[in-house]
């Protein structure tokens, strides 16, 4: 069966279809020289080289072989897909742990906005409390209020040494008066 002869049958579907179409009241039908016209248009993107049907079909061969072979990333804090971490947040504001409570508190100093945005309104709904955190505040806004959420934190009875243990680490980075190096 050559190419055309696709186009030929497809033709005469067209054509049985109008007049089916055509007996029913309110009814449009369907054209046979709008749907030749079609059909011609995908005839013209018929006429590939060997060279460019063999590299369209690599190509979609590929993309079929790597979809199941990319790993779903789970939802959690470290994650490394961005909504992944987003909808650990979401979830840890249902939540009544105190780990989730750390990790909200944490995601604070997030470098990304919107998990600093996501951490204050999960830590908003848990606790009612905002502290006066700003997600888009300044550096040193944000820095304040996230002090007052771990003295809230201590003041509960919430180990934070594992987040101050990093936020040390931070600080000597942002606070690192050494002198420049001169060439």
């Amino acid at each position: 069966m050559a190419p055309g002869d696709i186009v030929d049958i497809g033709s005469e579907i067209a054509s049985v279809w109008s007049n089916q179409l055509s007996d029913l009241p309110n009814s449009v039908g369907a054209s046979t020289d709008a749907y030749s016209c079609c059909m011609m248009q995908g005839r013209r993107r018929q006429n590939l080289t060997g060279a460019q049907m063999a590299s369209v079909m690599a190509a979609g061969l590929s993309l079929f072989l790597v979809s199941g072979c990319i790993p779903e990333s789970k939802i959690g804090f470290d994650s490394p897909t961005p909504s992944k971490r987003l909808d650990a947040i979401v979830d840890a504001s249902r939540l009544e742990d105190d780990e989730s409570l750390l990790k909200l508190v944490e995601k604070l100093r997030s470098q990304v906005p919107t998990e600093r945005m996501f951490a204050i309104r999960a830590l908003e709904k848990r606790t009612g409390e905002t502290f006066g955190y700003d997600h888009a505040g300044q550096d040193w806004q944000r820095l304040e209020a996230y002090g007052r959420w771990l003295e809230h934190l201590e003041e509960q009875g919430i180990e934070t040494d594992s987040i101050v243990a990093s936020e040390d680490v931070a600080e000597d980075i942002v606070n690192d008066e050494s002198e420049p190096i001169e060439d």
